[in-house]
């Protein structure tokens, strides 16, 4: 492993992210699915997100037809972005469009910005992010959400963040006759990273929002500074955040192996507010030196398995499935996930039981993935969920 190669962070001021033109208040939560990649944690990847179905426009246009000035404006926290574009359901050609946008924001420092003519109404929104320095391909594009507008509804189903499972939320914003509210003022989330209680350099930490009766979605990410810090922009609203291993993004799950590195893929919080004042998180360390104690690995053998992991500490066995050669290559969410146990050991009896499982069953002669999770209460504010490295396994 090579986790003290740092990149460092700016200080982003608050100004920086904006939509002038944005709903304010939040309405109900939606009944509600990466990162990463979507099915990765909600990373807003872009990538399949299920079957499109037909539904009515979003778009809700008032009585006064007459078009005003919106402004828009993202501030990416992360290097190597290109472009940025606003995406939406605005009642034209190119709405939800793969390839088109309503408008191409402008970069100027690093911030991005630019103005749309829309008539007054209510309108359901993501940014287009393309770029990122720690992802292969660099090129590779995401979807966020407005981290300073705190109004949402569900994504719809042309929408290409659209996932018929568990519903992603899109920015919801209101245009009146005046134009648009003032954006939702910002607030900071703060924390540090460690390994081995040292700080943690290019891990990355993602902002995801994360609502009651709502799948969890990118807001933006970090890449920790050389002490280990991060500092990432919300509103108010619920959030939870993502610790990501520093090669998620630009390494396959195969690529990784969990005997010569010694740290957790990554570890996820539990959902907690923001309100009007900053927030620091409490993360757990991010070393993880139980690997020799997993088995099996590669050769599964035959249904029902027996798996050993770290003995006397609470765990659950992840058993994950996915696309790829055959296999899986790059892991999302798992399919089957065991009940919690404290003696370093579980069960899998070849059947799938999660609501992202695509498959009832494991099948002969596929690769799947498996590793652990452990249950982490840093303090009585915030509970984490550490998800650990994956092996590669195959049945008969």
């Amino acid at each position: 492993m090579n986790p003290l190669i740092v990149l460092g962070l700016g200080a982003v001021a608050a100004a920086c992210l904006a939509v002038v033109a944005c709903g304010t208040g939040n309405p109900a939560s939606p009944s509600m699915q990466s990162d990463a990649s979507a099915g990765d944690g909600g990373g807003g990847m872009t990538g399949d997100a299920g079957a499109a179905e037909t539904s009515t426009p979003e778009a809700s246009p008032e009585a006064d037809t007459t078009p005003v000035t919106v402004s828009f404006a993202y501030a990416p926290q992360w290097s190597g972005v290109t472009k940025v574009e606003v995406v939406g359901g605005f009642g034209l050609a190119s709405d939800w469009s793969k390839t088109e946008s309503l408008v191409t924001l402008t970069a100027s420092g690093s911030t991005y910005s630019g103005t749309a003519s829309l008539p007054p109404g209510t309108y359901l929104y993501v940014f287009r992010v393309t770029g990122d320095a720690q992802s292969v391909p660099t090129t590779t594009a995401r979807y966020s959400l407005d981290p300073l507008e705190t109004a949402f509804a569900p994504c719809p189903a042309q929408s290409p963040t659209y996932d018929k499972t568990e519903p992603n939320p899109c920015s919801q914003m209101t245009v009146t006759a005046s134009g648009g509210p003032a954006p939702a003022a910002a607030v900071h989330v703060t924390g540090s990273l460690t390994v081995d209680g040292a700080p943690a350099g290019t891990w990355m930490v993602v902002l995801e929002r994360e609502e009651p009766m709502s799948h969890h979605y990118f807001v933006n990410r970090v890449t920790v500074g050389t002490d280990g810090s991060f500092d990432l922009i919300g509103s108010a609203g619920s959030y939870r955040l993502q610790v990501q291993y520093p090669t998620l993004l630009s390494a396959s799950d195969l690529q990784r192996d969990p005997l010569q590195l010694p740290a957790l893929r990554r570890a996820i919080s539990a959902a907690f507010p923001l309100a009007t004042t900053a927030v620091t998180v409490v993360a757990p360390d991010l070393a993880f030196h139980a690997y020799a104690q997993f088995a099996p690995t590669g050769d599964g053998g035959t249904l029902p398995t027996q798996f050993t992991f770290d003995d006397g500490t609470e765990a659950k066995l992840d058993v994950y499935g996915g696309p790829g050669d055959g296999g899986v290559v790059n892991i999302g969410d798992p399919w089957f996930t065991s009940a919690t146990a404290n003696d370093g050991g579980a069960v899998f009896g070849g059947s799938f039981n999660t609501a992202q499982a695509t498959e009832d069953a494991a099948a002969p002669a596929t690769r799947y993935m498996w590793g652990t999770e452990e249950p982490f209460g840093v303090d009585a504010s915030v509970a984490w969920t550490k998800q650990t490295l994956v092996f590669p396994i195959t049945w008969q």
